[in-house]
């Protein structure tokens, strides 16, 4: 997902850093990017309707690592889809259902399939759900449920200097 072309347009505002910079600081995360790379290892039994929360232990190898080294952590989380991307979104859930269709029928070639139902993967609710759960509990960790995506809610906690990154 993502806007096409952002990265090099950004690169001049980025600098190289080092994690450690960020110990005792107060850390927002978009915890969608680590959700979509944390469902590509489990992608498969998800389409399966199979019970699965290693996508949490995913997530949670950061976060962990975050507040090892004293860090507050800001889970954002996106909320609702922002109405200006409507026909982009409907048109991502239809490729999503398509590669699913596809991925089903490569089940005979398991790489094939594998790859096929990682671009199919979407983050449900139920997978925010799951994911609020667990981490809500955890001292140093604030959930945050951006009203759209997550990217806005992000750029105005730095900006309110609500978080140090």
């Amino acid at each position: 997902m993502g806007i096409t072309g952002l990265l090099p347009f950004v690169k001049n505002a980025c600098r190289k850093g080092n994690i450690l910079e960020l110990r005792g600081k107060s850390v927002a995360i978009d915890v969608s990017c680590l959700l979509h790379r944390g469902l590509t290892g489990c992608m498969d039994k998800i389409h399966m309707g199979e019970e699965t929360k290693s996508y949490i232990s995913y997530v949670d190898k950061y976060v962990k690592e975050l507040l090892a080294m004293g860090c507050h952590v800001v889970m954002v989380f996106d909320g609702r889809p922002l109405p200006a991307k409507k026909g982009t979104n409907d048109d991502r859930r239809e490729q999503r259902e398509k590669r699913k269709e596809q991925a089903e029928m490569l089940l005979a070639k398991e790489r094939e399939a594998r790859d096929t139902y990682r671009l199919a993967t979407s983050i449900s609710t139920e997978i925010v759900q799951k994911t609020i759960e667990f981490f809500r509990k955890l001292p140093n960790v604030d959930i945050v449920v951006a009203p759209y995506e997550a990217d806005a809610q992000l750029a105005y906690l730095m900006e309110s200097k609500l978080v140090d990154a």
